[in-house]
């Protein structure tokens, strides 16, 4: 696996931490683009933060923490077709940390793309759950205890850079990924492996046109049986 190691994210975590000049603890209904300076570090704690379509989130510079709850209580961030960027790999975005729970829930054409992610890391639970069109596009990944989420009837990507199919394999293996909540049956039961330049993504398996059309006549014969 290429799991960037626990230890290695939550030492990164606690060190920004302490170096950030400021808190910048925002909540509610944004329909504005928000920008995050160098120095300063986002966090929700106990709140739910909807973005509102193509409003954007972003994280300017390197070295800085996103955090969606740290400690007792539940968070979630919701992107509606909005924007969530960082500029650099090193950017960390923490899913539920020190014993919190946090949510991050993409709808619509909604992205993620963050250099670093952890969920679940010290103590805390996360989930990130991906629908509808949505995209996440990460640099780097660490679940301790938590899941990525595929909504049922989901069209969205995940793709983590440098992972190939073994990796996705193994987070479907470890109980990490799920399909509407539930890691049940064999990866490929829910999901497909495609290759994109050199690095490849995971979306909800699509049935063959074949398959779908003889659904479509099954269908019609039993209508035609039962009008006779």
């Amino acid at each position: 696996m290429k799991y960037t190691p626990y230890a290695t994210l939550a030492a990164f975590a606690a060190t920004t931490l302490a170096a950030s000049a400021a808190n910048l603890a925002q909540s509610g209904t944004f329909d504005r683009d928000i920008h995050v300076d160098a120095g300063d570090y986002w966090q929700s704690n106990g709140t739910t933060t909807t973005f509102a379509e193509n409003r954007l989130f972003l994280i300017e510079d390197a070295d800085q923490v996103t955090i969606i709850q740290k400690g007792a209580g539940t968070s979630m961030l919701i992107l509606n077709s909005g924007k969530f960027l960082t500029a650099r790999i090193h950017t960390l975005c923490l899913i539920g940390y020190d014993g919190g729970t946090g949510i991050v829930t993409i709808n619509g054409e909604g992205k993620l793309v963050v250099g670093t992610v952890g969920i679940g890391l010290n103590g805390g639970t996360g989930i990130l759950n991906i629908n509808d069109e949505g995209l996440v596009y990460l640099g780097r990944l660490d679940i301790q205890n938590g899941t990525v989420n595929f909504g049922e009837n989901s069209m969205g990507k995940f793709l983590v850079r440098g992972w190939d199919d073994s990796d996705y394999q193994q987070l479907w293996d470890d109980g990490k990924l799920t399909y509407n909540g539930k890691n049940n049956g064999n990866f490929d039961d829910h999901f497909e492996f495609i290759e994109n330049y050199g690095d490849s993504y995971i979306r909800v398996l699509v049935p063959e046109p074949s398959t779908s059309a003889l659904f479509g006549i099954a269908g019609l014969a039993l209508l035609l049986r039962r009008h006779k």
